[in-house]
């Protein structure tokens, strides 16, 4: 049985820091990785504009939607 938990992630490229709890634009992760390393199903992450030079793997049947927003 899955659980929803429907917390939000906040990554900036700019002005993040991953040691940062990442729940608030003001306290945004750094990089994408460390977004999905405290995510769980149900979470959505919220990636602000930027250059992301980082290299992600993840299982893809894990991945259900990614949309982008402006």
């Amino acid at each position: 049985e899955m659980c929803i938990r429907d917390s939000a992630y906040f990554v900036r490229a700019s002005a993040g820091a991953d040691t940062n709890d990442g729940r608030a634009p003001s306290t945004a992760f750094r990089t994408i990785a460390r977004a999905l390393q405290a995510a769980q199903a149900g979470d959505v992450i919220y990636v602000g504009a930027g250059t992301y030079a980082e290299s992600l793997a993840s299982d893809p049947s894990s991945l259900q939607r990614f949309r982008s927003t402006r």
